[in-house]
């Protein structure tokens, strides 16, 4: 009887353990931090990135100037998501706040062979704000109320629950009195 009991309560913990999700802990090594400012104001045209009851904005022109800083030309994927993100932004009109998830957006029966550029793309939107972020470039609204500082960590870790070679866990959280302004989480070796 101990035996069997002691094989459910294993079973138990694996299944508990697997429905986990690593992005959802906070237990790993903070290796970065700092706080940040935000301008009071931003100019038009204009991209925003809202999660929950917070809103990132960047001038487009700001976000133009980082795609081009950041995305690099070393492969044609690359170059393709680049151009596509900067032909996006070039054809906002200069009075319009645009919510940047219309900008990337694809069908639901994308071929196959886009599948990198579609996900590269979506990566290169979320460079954007979130270097906008760290450069202290984008407003921040909670509540529709403007915020002038957050607080920005980077943690690392390793997920012991792994299955796979892809256990390093990278974190990085931007908030505001405990309510999250933007997350971002990924895996590598």
């Amino acid at each position: 009887m101990r035996i069997v009991l002691g094989c459910f309560i294993s079973f138990l913990a694996f299944i508990s353990s697997a429905s986990e999700d690593p992005c959802d802990t906070n237990n790993y090594p903070i290796k970065n931090s700092r706080k940040l400012t935000h301008p009071p104001s931003y100019s038009l045209p204009a991209i925003y990135y809202r999660k929950d009851n917070s809103t990132v904005i960047v001038p487009v022109k700001d976000a133009i100037e980082l795609t081009k800083e950041n995305i690099n030309n070393a492969n044609s994927i690359l170059k393709l998501v680049k151009t596509n993100i900067l032909n996006s932004l070039n054809d906002i009109e200069i009075d319009e706040l645009i919510d940047s998830e219309s900008l990337w957006s694809w069908p639901d029966k994308i071929p196959q062979e886009n599948y990198e550029v579609a996900i590269q793309t979506v990566i290169g939107y979320q460079a954007i704000f979130e270097k906008s972020l760290l450069r202290n470039l984008a407003v921040v609204k909670i509540d529709d109320s403007l915020v002038e500082s957050s607080f920005f960590k980077y943690s690392h870790g390793t997920d012991s629950t792994a299955t796979d070679k892809f256990n390093q866990v990278h974190k990085v959280v931007v908030l505001n009195k405990n309510k999250i302004i933007y997350e971002r989480c990924w895996f590598d070796m």
